[in-house]
């Protein structure tokens, strides 16, 4: 998954998903970074004349090569 906000429509339900970095370490090396990136989903939906939705978060720890 890419840095970025992506929106899509599967059926009745709409989606929103960002992933964004919120800070990065160096790791185990000169050329290496632990890098944490929020992740959220958003899903909504039409219920009954009114839009529902609901969204999720979490982090996303992962290790890049210095670019």
């Amino acid at each position: 998954l890419a840095r970025g906000l992506f929106n899509g429509k599967e059926g009745k339900f709409a989606y929103q998903v960002s992933l964004e970095p919120q800070f990065q370490v160096p790791y185990s090396g000169p050329d290496k970074y632990l890098v944490c990136s929020l992740l959220k989903v958003t899903l909504s939906w039409e219920e009954r004349g009114k839009t529902k939705s609901v969204e999720l978060q979490t982090l996303r720890t992962m290790i890049q090569k210095k670019s």
